[in-house]
């Protein structure tokens, strides 16, 4: 385990005691490390899009705080979790407000390279249509699914997956691997006007 990651534990003891200090402490210890999963997630975007590494990362911290994830993790992994699911919340909130603003035209879509890399060399897949199969991929295979998320959302390596699920990397990626193979049977059966590009 990293220095930076055994340092998190007990600064999120100190939150969770009520220290205000430790939310600061706590912010300039993974600022640096946030940012670079931001901009790594943001390098899978569709070209052209408004949201910058910063902004990403500013909304991410917030909703941590907001859903109350710095009482709730147990260890910066699970923080580090956390920070990957608000990561996708923030990318599929702005995707919808973007489909309501084109007001029925058809849906806007957002590149996932990894996603595409796996699933067809041209595929492109819309957050939407990716947060919809991943729900429904948790709902049967939550490791799975989680495994994925943190690949997509979170920007994390298969070792770090491994390290915050506290299973062996071999798990990891057999995973990832039946997790892609879902996720490329659930996007190739969508209807016509979802069937990615």
């Amino acid at each position: 385990m990293s220095t930076e990651l055994s340092a998190v534990k007990p600064l999120l003891e100190r939150i969770r005691q009520g220290s205000a200090d430790a939310k600061s402490e706590l912010v300039a210890l993974l600022y640096d490390r946030l940012r670079q999963r931001a901009h790594h997630r943001l390098q899978h975007e569709r070209p052209g899009h408004s949201l910058a590494t910063t902004d990403l990362t500013h909304e991410a911290w917030l909703r941590l705080g907001q859903n109350d994830e710095f009482t709730k993790a147990a260890d910066g992994n699970q923080l580090f979790r956390a920070f990957a699911r608000a990561m996708r919340q923030v990318l599929i909130d702005r995707a919808r407000r973007r489909k309501a603003d084109k007001r029925g035209g058809d849906r806007h879509r957002e590149e996932l390279d990894d996603l595409a890399n796996h699933v067809s060399a041209t595929s492109q897949v819309e957050v939407l249509s990716l947060h919809e199969a991943l729900d429904a991929l948790a709902a049967e295979h939550p490791r799975e699914a989680e495994v994925l998320q943190m690949r997509f959302f979170g920007g994390c390596e298969m070792a770090e997956i491994a390290e915050a699920l506290s299973v062996s990397l071999s798990t990891v990626e057999r995973d990832s691997r039946f997790g892609m193979a879902w996720l490329r049977d659930s996007l190739s059966q969508e209807g016509p006007h979802d069937t990615p590009t």
